[in-house]
């Protein structure tokens, strides 16, 4: 897992790169922005602003529509090669589907990186349902999929990633002190599944497996997600976790074929 980053490394920073990747996001949390409306949200000159799109224009990462500004597919291919060079990301997708085409409910396999928990591959048959896309980030501490990668991780990693990324509230059910993240991770190891019940997104619960190499190495976990209402507390509770654990167990000796035998 790679770790989150230091103090130090967070001072050497460039302030004109901060600036391009704040309008990506800027523009993929808008879908799309005129010049005019980036200047009314983002604190750099609208002349700063205009110079920076003119580079990410050139550069192919944006492309005008309908007279805005928005991303544009090139991102695309740096983001698939980031997942692929990931261990287990092609038997992880495999189970996914399976494991969606099972159960008719989302199901996603997730890993960390700098502190933060990212959607490496999902599969969902109504994906308007699904508040999550492949690349999604947030925090580990409020999802099913990130507490069972942060039980499997060492205590002093997880205060750190704790001291870096904090524990903010997403719902009332969200964990928000250390004591009871701490309290929840024991569970979790002790049981080796965890859940969240609304504790990112509301109406919505989660049930995940770590995902582990041969060797014990955590890679990430695999997670079945679905509104409240539309499962019963045995497919919760019983059900999901033992196709979870049958699923982790194929990613986690196939992870470990292709880490041997790379394509």
């Amino acid at each position: 897992m790679n770790e989150a980053p230091t103090t130090e490394q967070a001072a050497r920073t460039i302030k004109a790169t901060r600036v391009s990747l704040t309008i990506l996001e800027e523009l993929k949390t808008r879908d799309g922005a005129t010049l005019s409306e980036l200047a009314t949200d983002l604190s750099p000159s609208k002349s700063t602003l205009h110079c920076h799109l003119g580079t990410l224009l050139d550069e192919g990462y944006v492309i005008k529509e309908n007279g805005e500004y928005v991303l544009s597919l090139k991102s695309l291919d740096l983001g698939g090669y980031a997942c692929e060079r990931k261990n287990g990301y092609k038997s992880g997708q495999e189970n996914v589907d399976k494991l969606a085409r099972q159960t008719h409910q989302p199901v996603q396999f997730v890993v960390a990186e700098n502190g933060w928990a990212s959607y490496l591959y999902q599969k969902a048959e109504r994906v308007h349902e699904v508040p999550t896309r492949v690349g999604f980030t947030t925090h580990l501490h409020c999802t099913a999929a990130g507490k069972a990668i942060l039980a499997n991780l060492s205590e002093e990693t997880v205060r750190k990633i704790v001291a870096e990324r904090g524990l903010p509230a997403y719902t009332d059910r969200t964990i928000t002190t250390r004591d009871e993240l701490f309290d929840e991770l024991e569970s979790i190891r002790s049981d080796d599944i965890a859940f969240d019940v609304s504790e990112r997104w509301d109406g919505i619960q989660c049930v995940a497996k770590p995902v582990r190499t041969a060797d014990g190495e955590i890679l990430g976990s695999i997670s079945i997600s679905a509104q409240r209402e539309m499962v019963t507390e045995e497919q919760f509770k019983e059900t999901y976790p033992a196709k979870l654990a049958n699923s982790a167990s194929v990613i986690s000796i196939n992870a470990s074929y292709e880490s041997i035998y790379p394509d």
